[in-house]
Parts: C-alpha cells; structure tokens; sequence
C-alpha cells in the first residue's frame, strides 16, 4: 500500500524530471523566493527533497511544483514522485460528495 494525500492512495518512485507534463498554468509563474530558498536549502543540507511531487498517471504535476522548479534549478535530474491513480481521485470526490450531502 503506498502513502495517502488528500485521501488518495499513491505509488511512491523516483522519475526523470524531463518524463514530468508542467500544466500551464504552473509555468506562468515561478514559486515564491522563500520556498526556493528553504527546498535549496534543505536539499543542501540532507541530499534529498522535502516533500515529492504529486502526479496523475499521465505524470502531470498536480502539487509540489516548488520540489520540480528547485530540482530543475539545482540541475537534478531524479525527483521523487508520488503517482495518484484516476479511481483513488474518483473515489476521493465521491466520498467528498456524500460527505457534503449528509450534512
């Protein structure tokens, strides 16, 4: 079983940077300057990122788009990616849905 975001279940692996899709909508603006500092910072510090990147199956960056630009940044080339299946994402807005009809 993989590790759970926002109620959905994920593999969990390590990926190229350049087999990731960036939206759009990411790539019209950068990440604030302090949350670049810290993930240098941090990746300086432990050889590794804080946090990974949450992807469809598709590999289409949906959060952690600070992890991506920082890589890019440092010139890294493996990331470490957590792939969110199409049924965990139907079943999460499923369940969000009965949730908001009970109440």
């Amino acid at each position: 079983m993989g590790q759970k975001f926002r109620g959905y279940v994920m593999e969990v692996k390590n990926m190229k940077i350049w087999d990731l899709q960036v939206p759009p909508k990411m790539l019209q603006s950068k990440p604030k300057l302090y949350k670049i500092m810290g993930m240098e910072a941090y990746y300086r510090k432990y050889n590794h990122f804080y946090g990974s990147i949450i992807v469809d199956t598709n590999y289409r960056i949906l959060d952690g788009y600070v992890v991506f630009y920082t890589a890019k940044k440092l010139k890294i080339n493996d990331v470490p990616v957590k792939i969110v299946t199409i049924k965990d994402r139907i079943g999460f807005l499923f369940r969000r849905i009965i949730k908001k009809f009970k109440q």
